[in-house]
């Protein structure tokens, strides 16, 4: 683990011995330690002429690029393998029907979402998102649509809506509900209303759902 450094003036190359006291390795001129190496248990006492560590920046550098190349290839194979439609708010959702997974509860959606497909039941931030969703939900079929929101008691013992990113509802600008039925607690869209409103109910209802291409993706 040790690496060998060469004295600014001096010999070109030199010793690397460890000291047992210390744990620490040193590198020698003449028999003084002129330059510490490396300690694998502490520094001791202060490295010399410290440069930067181009293996270190090396590997933090092929991991970034390693994570980076992992996350194309996930959202590449998303994009390649499930029916996503690019609305006009400029993101890709995949719409439940008319495929052969039509309906479900907001368990069930949730799981197809993310573990099927890997990506989240939809999230509704401004206006463009609720416009883009509502438009082409009813347009493929007028009926109920999971979202990801569902009510959620925090830490702090707070109760409320918030979305599969854990940013509350009522902060999305919008905030308007049609319907929560008694014992609601997962959120769905129902295009048959007519006004754009956000409904709850409780999540073992049927109905069809929306999933969301991940926004690392774009």
């Amino acid at each position: 683990m040790f690496q060998r450094y060469q004295r600014p003036t001096g010999p070109t190359s030199q010793n690397c011995q460890r000291d047992q006291r210390s744990g620490c390795g040193v590198a020698e001129a003449g028999g003084a330690a002129f330059q510490i190496i490396q300690c694998d248990r502490q520094t001791w006492p202060t490295r010399l002429n410290s440069q930067p560590d181009s293996r270190s920046e090396h590997k933090e550098g092929l991991i970034k690029w390693l994570a980076n190349f992992q996350l194309n290839d996930r959202c590449n194979k998303i994009v390649r393998t499930q029916n996503l439609t690019t609305l006009p708010n400029g993101k890709k959702y995949f719409f439940s029907y008319p495929t052969h997974l039509y309906e479900a509860n907001w368990t069930q959606a949730n799981e197809i979402c993310t573990r099927q497909m890997g990506m989240n039941l939809a999230t509704i931030k401004d206006q463009a998102d609720f416009d883009a969703i509502w438009n082409e939900a009813k347009t493929i079929q007028n009926n109920g649509w999971w979202l990801s929101a569902r009510k959620y008691t925090k830490g702090d013992g707070h109760t409320d809506f918030y979305w599969h990113d854990q940013t509350l509802l009522a902060e999305s600008n919008h905030g308007a509900w049609r319907l929560i039925q008694p014992g609601g607690e997962c959120v769905y869209i129902y295009t048959p209303a007519g006004v754009k409103k956000f409904s709850a109910t409780v999540c073992n209802t049927v109905w069809y759902f929306v999933c969301e291409l991940p926004a690392d993706c774009y």
